[in-house]
């Protein structure tokens, strides 16, 4: 399931439609890639939406507009030090 979102005044608008995803498909859902809109020139993906995007798919293709160009990079390059909550397995 691929997952976007155009930049607008909402909040979180990212983290909302991957949370829709899960909410829709389950949490075994597979994400395949992640693209972000805006008017702007950079349409990097919050600290909060970094974070969720690691959580789900932490080698998920993300693209964005960086400067007016489109960057594609997997998510964990975008939060290098993000921290993985331990399975409830290995606790």
């Amino acid at each position: 399931m691929a997952v976007g979102y155009r930049s607008a005044p909402a909040v979180h608008p990212l983290e909302n439609a991957l949370f829709a995803a899960v909410n829709s498909e389950g949490p075994t859902v597979r994400l395949t890639a992640a693209a972000l809109y805006g008017n702007g020139c950079c349409t990097a993906p919050s600290g909060g939406a970094r974070q969720t995007l690691v959580e789900f798919a932490r080698d998920l293709p993300v693209s964005f507009l960086e400067q007016g160009a489109v960057v594609t990079m997997p998510a964990d390059a975008l939060l290098p030090f993000s921290f993985a909550l331990e399975p409830e397995s290995r606790r």
